[in-house]
Protein backbone atom coordinates (compact mmCIF):
# COMPACT_ATOMS: atom_id res chain seq x y z
CA UNK A 1 0.00 0.00 0.00
CA UNK A 2 2.74 2.59 0.95
CA UNK A 3 5.17 1.62 -2.21
CA UNK A 4 1.44 2.55 -4.47
CA UNK A 5 0.97 5.52 -2.37
CA UNK A 6 4.50 6.77 -3.12
CA UNK A 7 4.34 6.10 -6.73
CA UNK A 8 1.32 8.30 -6.75
CA UNK A 9 2.90 11.07 -4.95
CA UNK A 10 5.74 10.91 -7.68
CA UNK A 11 3.27 10.97 -10.24
CA UNK A 12 1.65 13.57 -9.12
CA UNK A 13 4.81 15.96 -8.68
CA UNK A 14 6.05 15.15 -12.18
CA UNK A 15 2.49 16.09 -13.85
CA UNK A 16 2.94 19.33 -11.44
CA UNK A 17 6.53 19.63 -13.25
CA UNK A 18 5.10 19.32 -16.78
CA UNK A 19 2.45 21.69 -15.85
CA UNK A 20 5.19 24.42 -14.62
CA UNK A 21 6.66 24.03 -18.10
CA UNK A 22 4.10 24.64 -19.69
CA UNK A 23 2.89 27.83 -18.07
CA UNK A 24 6.41 28.88 -18.55
CA UNK A 25 6.81 27.47 -22.17
CA UNK A 26 3.87 27.00 -23.92
CA UNK A 27 3.86 30.60 -25.40
CA UNK A 28 6.58 29.79 -27.44
CA UNK A 29 5.04 26.74 -29.07
CA UNK A 30 3.60 29.74 -31.58
CA UNK A 31 6.00 30.70 -32.65
CA UNK A 32 8.94 28.00 -32.70
CA UNK A 33 7.55 26.41 -35.68
CA UNK A 34 7.53 30.08 -37.84
CA UNK A 35 10.85 31.11 -36.88
CA UNK A 36 12.21 27.39 -37.25
CA UNK A 37 10.70 27.80 -40.75
CA UNK A 38 11.90 31.20 -41.99
CA UNK A 39 15.20 30.49 -40.79
CA UNK A 40 15.05 27.54 -43.01
CA UNK A 41 13.37 28.65 -45.89
CA UNK A 42 15.89 28.35 -49.27
CA UNK A 43 15.63 32.60 -49.47
CA UNK A 44 17.33 32.81 -46.10
CA UNK A 45 19.63 29.90 -46.22
CA UNK A 46 20.54 30.16 -50.03
CA UNK A 47 24.45 30.75 -49.07
CA UNK A 48 23.95 27.63 -47.28
CA UNK A 49 23.81 25.71 -50.20
CA UNK A 50 26.87 23.76 -50.80
CA UNK A 51 28.22 24.46 -54.08
CA UNK A 52 31.39 22.84 -55.66
CA UNK A 53 34.05 25.79 -55.81
CA UNK A 54 34.68 29.21 -54.42
CA UNK A 55 32.34 31.52 -54.81
CA UNK A 56 33.60 34.11 -56.92
CA UNK A 57 31.85 37.87 -55.83
CA UNK A 58 33.26 39.67 -58.07
CA UNK A 59 36.41 42.43 -58.50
Amino acid sequence: MKKEQNENQEQKAADEVKRDFMKKFGKYSVATPLAVFALMSPLTSKKAIASPGPIDDGP
